[in-house]
């Protein structure tokens, strides 16, 4: 089972949150909400995530959800098949190949050995760069996906 983690602020309206959480409840999954501050947000849920979760697991952004209700089954199953990966990106759906995914990825526990300071908003830079620095590969998988929760 991949733990689902979700982060929230102070000023994230509830709604969202639960929205949110209730769209990765699939078999396979566990979706957890952690509370973080807004300073340096991306690299407090990432150290965060990491250090409580039991196993690989998964980053989602509020409000995004599966498009697969086997997301977690086949998340899991991508990461076994790739053991060199150390952090694995969702594709959003209708998503082009130039362009990077970064709101839904799959870590491997334990690929990061030191968290970079932030440089850019969504920190998905530092978190690869992290990953490569240990030894670890970068996949963006085509084969998962995720979408906005719809309004």
């Amino acid at each position: 089972m991949l733990e689902v983690f979700v982060a929230f602020t102070d000023d994230t309206p509830l709604h969202d949150l639960e929205r949110t959480l209730s769209a990765w409840e699939l078999d396979g999954l566990e979706p957890v909400a952690i509370q973080c501050k807004t300073k340096k947000f991306e690299l407090h849920r990432r150290v965060t995530a990491e250090n409580i979760s039991k196993g690989n697991y998964i980053l989602a952004d509020l409000m995004n959800e599966p498009v697969e209700k086997d997301f977690g089954t086949l998340a899991a199953n991508l990461m076994a098949l790739h053991s060199d990966v150390g952090l694995m990106g969702a594709w959003r759906k209708g998503q082009t190949a130039e362009e990077t995914p970064n709101s839904v990825v799959i870590c491997r526990k334990g690929a990061i050995e030191k968290w970079p300071e932030p440089r850019t908003k969504t920190y998905i830079q530092e978190h690869a760069e992290a990953c490569q620095l240990a030894g670890w590969n970068v996949f963006f998988s085509n084969q998962i996906h995720y979408q906005r929760v719809p309004l």
